[in-house]
């Protein structure tokens, strides 16, 4: 009896090393397949972000959250100070909402929302994405009473 089981446990022990090796030979057989079509997806991903890029260069953002301390002065004091065709990011929890004509690509949305301190001013300078948080400057002429010439003469300085 004890070798009947003694044989039951190795025959099951060489079953299962059999299927791991017929799963593993067939998972190195596929992995050129996943690894070209994995390629193709993140070369065509990479190619939309550069037409996306491209098609909004020389652009200029700012974005802001819904923080209820900072929104309304924002939208009253600094949106109107803005230098013409800046585009508005809006972000409310995770939700983004743009004044931009166009459809916003998921990376460059992605940089936007895991960014540094909001507000942020974003512009768009050879396909790359400059980003500067005005978060202190804002705070300082919200709490502290600094001038809020200040603050414009930084956001007309970053956008040149």
């Amino acid at each position: 009896m004890k070798s009947l089981k003694g044989i039951v446990n190795i025959l099951l022990f060489v079953l299962v090393l059999v299927v791991a090796l017929a799963c593993l030979l067939l998972l190195l057989h596929l992995l050129p397949l996943i690894l070209f079509f994995s390629r193709i997806g993140n070369k065509k991903s990479e190619q939309e972000y550069r037409e996306f890029m491209l098609s909004i260069e020389g652009g200029n953002f700012m974005c802001y959250t819904n923080k209820k301390k900072s929104r309304a002065f924002i939208e009253r004091e600094i949106i109107p100070i803005l230098p013409e065709g800046t585009s508005i990011l809006f972000l409310e929890g995770k939700q983004l909402h743009s004044d931009f004509g166009v459809k916003l690509n998921y990376r460059f949305l992605y940089q936007v929302r895991y960014g540094n301190d909001f507000p942020t001013l974003i512009k768009i300078r050879n396909s790359e994405m400059i980003r500067r948080s005005i978060n202190n400057e804002v705070y300082n002429v919200m709490n502290n009473g600094k001038q809020i010439n200040r603050l414009s003469d930084t956001i007309d300085d970053f956008f040149q």
